[in-house]
């Protein structure tokens, strides 16, 4: 900033204008903010955690077509707006679908406690329940082999424990409520045979979240 001091008086001493100083000063100054003050991107507290830049600009730019359609009659500004609004739709799956891949099946050189992390993070934010019961899905086709499992049957001494799972396997119309308890027992016995079983459990968890989006 002390060049542009020194510059800017130099100019104004050879009769510069005003405006020429003031363009010259911003500039610098603009400059100096954007490459030695640290900024970022300010993110919503309650934003999907998948939406990307790229598709909050396409958002963006499907509002300003709709706006721009509520006020002309115009067939371009319509037909623009409808091919937007399928890309954006389009673009939201796909980020949808990655960001579960990475949660169900993280890359081997990603820290496990982070994936899991990851993973707890997105079943807590779509709860909409803080009673402690969470509600549960579970295809059809998967529940046997969870099902089947003795060390996951050992985890649940009481009863009721062994009614409510065996409520969750033959519910087909609404999903089974489940408790805290057994809740902790079906995640205890995946951390543990999650190595062993890695492709079943993703593809149980994964077609659990299916239902949850989309």
């Amino acid at each position: 900033m002390n060049e542009t001091f020194q510059r800017v008086k130099e100019l104004a001493a050879n009769g510069s204008s005003v405006e020429e100083l003031w363009l010259l000063f911003k500039s610098k100054l603009n400059q100096s903010v954007n490459n030695h003050i640290p900024h970022k991107t300010a993110k919503q507290k309650d934003s999907l955690p998948w939406l990307t830049p790229n598709i909050r600009k396409l958002i963006h730019r499907r509002d300003r077509l709709y706006k721009k359609k509520q006020k002309s009659a115009d067939p371009k500004i319509t037909s623009k707006f409808k091919e937007t609004n399928q890309m954006v739709q389009r673009e939201l799956r796909k980020a949808y679908w990655k960001y579960i891949e990475n949660i169900v099946t993280p890359k081997e050189e990603n820290n496990q406690y982070s994936s899991m992390k990851q993973f707890w993070t997105y079943i807590k934010y779509k709860r909409t329940e803080s009673s402690g019961v969470v509600p549960l899905r579970i295809c059809d086709q998967h529940v046997s082999f969870l099902a089947n499992q003795p060390d996951f049957a050992a985890l649940i001494h009481k009863s009721e424990g062994k009614q409510q799972v065996s409520q969750l396997f033959k519910t087909k119309t609404k999903p089974a409520i489940l408790t805290t308890k057994v809740l902790s027992s079906a995640r205890t016995f995946t951390k543990t045979t999650r190595k062993t079983v890695h492709g079943r459990y993703s593809t149980l968890i994964s077609c659990s979240l299916s239902s949850k989006f989309f």
